[in-house]
């Protein structure tokens, strides 16, 4: 393997399901093979600080992987990695800001993060993959002017990675100064290679320092290099082929719910091999921090999802957050055309078959969450985390056309 190529890598591993030692692994592989970065997420920060000093640098993901979150939030979360450690932050955009052009939005929010990074180097993601070729090189112009200074094209947990044509353009369009991060999608040396030809100083990808070490090991490396160019289209092809699914952040490890706490569930991060998961949180997208006061429905089972009141156990009215999260997260489910949805049960927002009665006495009466009605509403089904052995069944009878 090329050091040059090694060298211009940010080795990552962003995994919902990552443990500490997969991160403390990454570390050391990334030290042994002298990357660019570690590209962690960020609440494995600190430790992984701890453990390389100044040998590496720590980068780490904000709004990560939907960009929807406040510039707050954002910010919030910025000032959190740069105190624990990190060294590089990466960012997601609001896509929503994008597709509606409201480009302004989009200057002041990477602006706002840009200033809680304190002096580390900041790279925009932009998700190439659900964007229009004139809303790249718009993009290209915000992020030219909000000081950052990477634009990065990808996630890798959309739809698509980066390519080759995406790197060109982006290259002919972003302004002096400013880098291109290429991320998702690198299948090996000679992708890397042209990826930085075409323009791209970093490469965001677990694949490179992989076939690094199978190298080391006896060429493995370049035979499964090989495999992969024989089965590359064929992959791509069944991942397009992948069914996307709305998800509660929650159920996959975020830490987003009114106490700061998840609600992890294992067999939710299992859909992942067979799904594209789309992680939402309607009450972070609301614009309500995290952690916040538990809020619980008063709603009679006739009204719809923008009738009633949500209350917090204050007694003050956080219906409207709940309203405004509720569509931001339909506005998601339609951006990636989703069918389904996975939601935490009992939520005030992702409840599907039954929510707290508003006492704050754990009271559970029939009905729905803010966020599960308005799908239900608009043709989306929504399942609670304890059916989703149902999921084929659901899918087989939305492709008959068939309604629950």
């Amino acid at each position: 393997m090329d050091e040059k190529i090694l060298r211009a890598a940010d080795h990552t591993v962003l995994n919902p399901a990552a443990v500490w030692e997969d991160i403390r692994q990454a570390c050391m592989d990334a030290m042994e093979y002298h990357t660019a970065s570690v590209c962690i997420p960020p609440s494995f920060v600190k430790q992984a600080k701890k453990l390389v000093g100044d040998r590496l640098s720590i980068c780490t993901v904000i709004g990560f992987p939907n960009g929807y979150s406040t510039g707050r939030i954002k910010a919030m979360e910025a000032a959190d990695a740069v105190e624990n450690g990190a060294d590089e932050l990466d960012m997601v955009v609001n896509l929503g800001f994008v597709k509606s052009g409201q480009y302004d939005r989009c200057l002041e929010e990477i602006k706002e993060v840009k200033k809680a990074c304190r002096g580390r180097i900041l790279k925009v993601i932009i998700e190439t993959c659900l964007l229009t070729e004139e809303e790249k090189k718009a993009m290209c112009r915000v992020v030219t002017e909000s000081g950052a200074d990477f634009i990065k094209t990808s996630t890798g947990f959309s739809t698509g990675g980066a390519t080759f044509e995406d790197v060109s353009l982006l290259a002919q369009h972003i302004g002096q100064g400013i880098k291109i991060k290429a991320a998702g999608g690198i299948q090996g040396e000679e992708d890397a290679r042209h990826f930085m030809e075409l323009g791209a100083s970093r490469l965001g990808t677990s694949r490179l320092v992989r076939l690094a070490k199978e190298e080391q090991e006896g060429g493995k490396g370049k035979k499964e290099t090989e495999r992969e160019k024989k089965t590359e289209t064929p992959k791509k092809e069944e991942e397009e082929k992948k069914e996307a699914i709305l998800v509660s952040a929650c159920l996959m490890g975020t830490q987003c719910r009114y106490d700061g706490r998840d609600n992890k569930n294992d067999g939710v991060l299992s859909l992942m091999k067979k799904y594209i998961l789309i992680p939402v949180c309607p009450e972070q997208l609301g614009g309500l921090s995290t952690p916040r006061e538990p809020s619980e429905c008063k709603r009679k089972p006739h009204q719809t999802s923008l009738q009633g009141r949500v209350i917090n156990r204050k007694g003050e009215d956080v219906t409207k957050p709940f309203q405004k999260g509720a569509k931001e997260a339909l506005a998601l489910a339609r951006l990636y055309g989703c069918r389904l949805a996975v939601l935490k049960e009992k939520s005030p927002s992702c409840g599907t078959a039954g929510i707290y009665d508003g006492t704050f006495t754990k009271t559970k009466i029939d009905g729905q969450g803010v966020c599960a009605r308005l799908l239900e509403e608009n043709g989306i089904e929504t399942v609670g985390e304890s059916r989703i052995t149902e999921i084929p069944q659901i899918l087989a009878r939305l492709d008959k056309g068939e309604e629950s």
